[in-house]
């Protein structure tokens, strides 16, 4: 892979893994109209880079966050081995890591249909429609926001819910953040809690993922040069913390209707260069 794709699709996997608007969508037609061969060793490991970029951007971003989660898991054990774990006793991190905890549960089930999914990477067709869905998703996160509510406090079941949406998205073209902040929203969440928690519960579901994909690259061997990989990881972590710092800025502004108007026009050119081109 050429150093300019290198960068570029880093750029892209930064703006749109954080942005509402789906990476894995994005890459698929990026890689579709720049007419890049699909070679699996060479897109997975370039994958796990572009991936590892995004997770450091979230932990740059939300790194007061990641270290009270981190210090709840330890205190959370503790109070287990105790006999002293109540969730009305927890405090706010020790609530998050539970939820997080939670929302992997969905992903389990999604192992189950791994290749059905892997096999909508190679449609523009899918991706198309996908992101149209994800338009909806991000309207009705909109409408959410700017309507008048009474918020609620996190509880398990929302974990639960979120995870649903979670595992919904990683089909292409279905918005991870998208999906993720509309299914907080929907379970009455504040806004703010809702996107933080959105980006910070990816952060074991996207390492988990990498680590699978780590045993693949080993087995079929790496052909894009490292450097390559590091670049395009890099770009993509920087280019990540600026996408991050964007959506709370919308959040705040409740402008989550920008991204559903994209989204839409995006995947409506991408159901008729399918149908067009293909």
């Amino acid at each position: 892979m050429e150093l300019l794709k290198s960068i570029l699709l880093g750029i892209i996997q930064g703006l749109t893994e954080f942005l509402p608007v789906s990476s894995s969508g994005h890459l698929v037609l990026a890689q579709e109209i720049f007419g890049l061969s699909y070679n699996e060793a060479e897109n997975l490991a370039f994958d796990v880079f572009l991936h590892f970029g995004t997770l450091v951007a979230i932990c740059v971003v939300f790194r007061k966050t990641v270290w009270g989660i981190i210090k709840a898991f330890f205190t959370s054990l503790k109070k287990l081995f105790t006999g002293k774990y109540r969730y009305s006793t927890l405090d706010r991190f020790e609530k998050m890591l539970l939820l997080m905890i939670i929302s992997i549960i969905p992903l389990f089930a999604v192992l189950l249909l791994k290749d059905h999914i892997d096999a909508l990477f190679s449609s523009v067709l899918a991706v198309g429609i996908s992101l149209i869905v994800t338009a909806g998703l991000l309207f009705v996160a909109d409408m959410l926001t700017k309507k008048p509510r009474k918020t609620v406090e996190p509880k398990p079941l929302h974990g639960l819910i979120i995870g649903l949406f979670q595992a919904v998205a990683t089909v292409p073209g279905i918005s991870r953040s998208g999906s993720t902040i509309t299914g907080g929203l929907l379970c009455g969440l504040d806004k703010s809690f809702a996107v933080e928690f959105a980006f910070v519960m990816s952060i074991p579901a996207v390492l988990g993922a990498n680590i699978l994909e780590i045993f693949k690259v080993v087995k079929n061997g790496m052909e894009t040069p490292f450097v390559y990989c590091l670049i395009g990881a890099a770009v993509a972590a920087v280019v990540g913390v600026g996408a991050i710092k964007l959506v709370e800025l919308v959040s705040r502004k409740n402008k989550f209707v920008f991204f559903s108007i994209y989204c839409a026009a995006v995947g409506l050119f991408a159901v008729i260069w399918s149908i067009v081109v293909k």
